[in-house]
C-alpha cells in the first residue's frame, strides 16, 4: 500500500477532514475549489473500507475465526500473560482511533478489566515535542508505575 494512503495516513486524515468540516472557513475553501476533493474522496472511501473490515474481524473473532495479523489477539495473548498494558496518546495522534478499531471489542473488555488502560494528551503532538507535554506523559507514566508499584 503507497504510504501516502496508509492506514495511519487515512485515519490522521479523515479525523482532520471531520474538524475541518465544523468550520465555515472549510467550507469557504470547498466552494471556491480549493479543496482536492478527489483525495478527501478517496480518504473517506479508504477510511469506511477500513472500518467495515475492522467490524467484520471484530465478528469472526467472536464467532472463534482465527486471524492473522491480529491486534485483538495479540493484546489477548499479552493480557493472559499478565503484562501490564499502558497506551498514552496525543489528542491529535490516529494511534488512538487505530488501537480501538484493529483491536475491536477486545480493547473495551481489557479495559473493563482493568488490564489495558489508556490515556489521551491533549494539545500534545505525536512527539509529545512541547516540553510542558512531556511534563504532562512523566506525570501520566509516573502515576501508573506508582499504581502498579502498590498493587499487590
Amino acid at each position: 500500500m503507497p504510504l501516502d494512503y496508509a492506514d495511519f495516513k487515512v485515519t490522521s486524515e479523515s479525523i482532520r477532514y471531520a474538524r475541518s468540516a465544523a468550520t465555515l472557513t472549510s467550507w469557504l475553501k470547498l466552494l471556491r475549489g480549493q479543496v482536492d476533493v478527489r483525495a478527501a474522496a478517496t480518504v473517506f472511501w479508504k477510511r469506511l473500507n477500513a472500518i467495515a473490515r475492522n467490524s467484520l474481524r471484530d465478528v469472526a473473532r467472536r464467532i472463534g475465526i482465527g486471524l492473522d495479523d491480529d491486534l485483538a489477539s495479540e493484546l489477548l495473548r499479552i493480557a493472559r500473560q499478565r503484562t501490564d498494558m499502558y497506551f498514552v496518546f496525543s489528542a491529535s495522534d490516529p494511534g488512538h482511533a487505530m488501537l480501538c478499531e484493529q483491536g475491536g471489542s477486545i480493547v473495551r473488555k481489557l479495559e473493563r478489566r482493568d488490564q489495558l488502560r489508556i490515556s489521551i494528551v491533549q494539545g500534545a503532538d505525536h512527539t509529545f515535542t512541547a516540553h510542558w507535554n512531556r511534563d504532562q506523559l512523566v506525570a501520566l507514566l509516573m502515576a501508573h508505575l506508582d499504581r502498579h508499584a502498590a498493587s499487590p
